[in-house]
C-alpha cells in the first residue's frame, strides 16, 4: 500500500520557525515580541506569530534598489 503524504500550509510560525524563515535570530524574535513589535498570538504559554501578518510585517522593511 502506498502512503499519501499531504502538504499543509502552516497559518502560524513558532519563534524557531519564524527564525528560520526571516533569518532574524530567535533572540530578536523574542525581543520584538515582548515589545509587541511583531504580530503574535498568545495560546497559554505558547507564542505564535501569524505567517501572513508577519510576511506583511518584513515587506514593510523592503528597500527598493536604486535605478
Amino acid at each position: 500500500m502506498s502512503e499519501t503524504k499531504v502538504l499543509v500550509e502552516k497559518l502560524n510560525y513558532s519563534i524557531q520557525e519564524a527564525a528560520q524563515a526571516s533569518d532574524l535570530s530567535v533572540s530578536k524574535l523574542y525581543k520584538l515580541s515582548c515589545e509587541r513589535k511583531i504580530p503574535i498570538q498568545k495560546i497559554g504559554s505558547r507564542v505564535l506569530i501569524p505567517r501572513r501578518e508577519f510576511e506583511d510585517w518584513l515587506r514593510t522593511f523592503r528597500v527598493e534598489a536604486e535605478k
